[in-house]
């Protein structure tokens, strides 16, 4: 959620080993943990992954604020598949 546009959805970007995966990915899924912090509680995201290859990588995804189109990493992992639909 961007602190200045409160009541509007971000999107966010996901990149795996450095490389954009996905964009604009909308961040407007109920949140009501939300709900106590902010005046919207639409402001989660949900991704499903397909395709990663086997052995290490690194997923992280980053919001694109709103006003200035500057991105904010939200989170990341590394993950090791090892083998097609399993992580571990």
């Amino acid at each position: 959620m961007d602190p200045d546009s409160q009541n509007q959805n971000v999107v966010m970007v996901l990149k795996i080993d450095g490389v954009v995966a996905g964009s604009n990915i909308p961040a407007d899924l109920l949140r009501p943990d939300l709900a106590p912090l902010f005046t919207s509680v639409n402001h989660g995201y949900s991704l499903f992954l397909t395709g990663l290859s086997v052995g290490r990588h690194t997923l992280s995804v980053s919001a694109i604020d709103i006003q200035t189109s500057a991105t904010l990493l939200i989170g990341q992992v590394t993950v090791n598949v090892v083998s097609p639909g399993v992580f571990g």
